[in-house]
């Protein structure tokens, strides 16, 4: 892998294979689409069949924000010592080229956000007692879901799980340090820190996994579904961006720095009642409850839904 790095260096002058980015959040927001509702069957279905579903839900349109405790942005260094980073600073040094960022505290929020309606669309197949469903949605962002368990007519209980695309509004002060090696024909290593802010859309996944219960009495069914949520999956890096006025020779207008905090997960729990209409149509009331061991409040979302058998 060096060795590629070198060659590619030498012939084409990019990047060395020691750069580094990283940066430390001082204080953000970021947006956090609500959990899809993963449900079983919500009825007792025969035996060795099949049905599709296709659902049209309304949410409560509003945004609800709650401060998260107790999340640290972590030590980073880009390099140590003159003999591994005796390079020049860069054009701008808001910290005079400074090499370190010292663990501090995020204040940071998520920012819960409902779309006013959803759509998605569903398989749901039986084998004796054991049910599966998977399917897809958009709520606007796509996403999938899949769900496996025992159904009978009493009730039924299992597991699910999702995951889905974003694309959320963040905002958020930084703070970030780079080192970047120039190879080739009298290459260069240079050493640069600044502070900024980001406030633009940035895609991001979201996914999670929990469980589902329903218990039916007659035509009604009471459903409790817990779910364990990571809206920022797999996440990184952030975006950066350059202070007004200033032209970093390294570092592009937009760029990509590796984060020293993880993001927190979250709980979600739905509350529902579902009535089985004739004809195939179900016809579902439920609330939403948000919170987490982070989370400093806990926040409810109300959402209605219609669904179609077939």
């Amino acid at each position: 892998m060096f060795l590629l790095c070198v060659i590619s260096g030498l012939f084409l002058g990019l990047a060395g294979c020691g750069d580094s980015y990283k940066m430390a959040v001082d204080v953000g927001s970021f947006d956090v689409s609500l959990p899809p509702t993963v449900r079983g069957a919500e009825f007792n279905m025969q035996e060795n069949s099949s049905a599709m579903r296709v659902t049209a839900s309304v949410h409560e349109p509003s945004e609800k924000s709650s401060h998260l405790s107790r999340v640290f942005n972590g030590a980073a260094v880009v390099c140590e010592g003159e003999q591994h980073c005796p390079g020049k600073k860069d054009a701008y040094n808001s910290y005079g080229g400074e090499r370190f960022l010292h663990p501090s505290k995020a204040d940071i929020y998520y920012n819960f956000k409902s779309f006013p309606v959803s759509l998605s669309v569903e398989t749901l197949m039986k084998s004796e007692r054991r049910l599966l469903v998977y399917g897809f949605g958009l709520d606007p962002m796509p996403y999938v879901t899949a769900a496996i368990g025992l159904n009978s007519r009493y009730g039924e209980v299992g597991i699910n799980t999702y995951l889905g695309l974003d694309y959320s509004k963040t905002d958020y002060s930084f703070r970030a340090i780079y080192t970047y090696q120039t190879i080739g024909f009298g290459g260069d290593t240079y050493v640069g820190s600044f502070e900024g802010k980001y406030d633009e859309y940035q895609f991001n996944f979201r996914g999670g996994t929990g469980a589902h219960a329903s218990l039916f009495l007659g035509s009604v069914a009471l459903t409790y579904v817990p779910m364990f949520n990571i809206p920022w999956l797999w996440t990184t890096d952030l975006k950066t961006r350059e202070p007004d006025g200033i032209l970093l020779e390294h570092v592009s207008r937009e760029s990509d720095f590796d984060v020293t905090f993880k993001f927190p997960f979250y709980f979600s729990n739905y509350f529902g009642f579902t009535y089985n209409a004739h004809g195939g149509l179900q016809y579902s009331l439920g609330l939403t409850v948000i919170n987490g061991t982070q989370l400093d409040e806990r926040l409810i979302f109300a959402s209605t839904s219609i669904s179609y058998l077939f």
